[in-house]
């Protein structure tokens, strides 16, 4: 390889690397929080989806500390919803039952500009609802 050649690829080299620095404004970073699997349950039966469901998605809310009506999606008979942060989070079952519950996030990769957050424990008055890897999260109506 002649010597033109080798300048010009570690002067490309240093320009896509450098070029990369200090540009995190042009970079689209996740938002803070994580997709969390909702499941509305009693004595194990799905509420929701299940062949007995006694549940209407137009009989769900969710709300946080900060915004009233947070949308969810219904996807392959589940219930999935963006938390966005460390809030509180209360989800409303029409004439059922009431549930108040919160989330740790911790960053799981990071780069220059960006890091990626995911749910490591959800509680829920006190009690533990989920500890590790919380991507889903089950409701139990009495």
């Amino acid at each position: 390889m002649s010597r033109y050649n080798s300048t010009l690829i570690l002067v490309f080299l240093f320009t896509s690397i450098f070029s990369s620095c200090g540009d995190c404004h042009k970079v689209d970073c996740p938002p803070y929080g994580g997709m969390v699997e909702i499941n509305i349950v009693k004595d194990g039966d799905d509420l929701v989806f299940g062949p007995s469901a006694s549940i209407s998605l137009k009989d769900i809310k969710f709300n946080s500390t900060l915004e009233e009506n947070i949308s969810f999606t219904s996807f392959n008979d589940q219930i999935e919803i963006f938390l966005q942060g460390e809030e509180e989070y209360t989800l409303d079952i029409s004439n059922q039952d009431s549930f108040k519950f919160s989330g740790k996030l911790e960053v799981i990769n990071s780069s220059e500009c960006c890091s990626i957050y995911a749910f490591t424990k959800f509680t829920s008055d006190g009690a533990t609802l989920c500890n590790s890897h919380c991507t889903s999260l089950s409701f139990e109506i009495d």
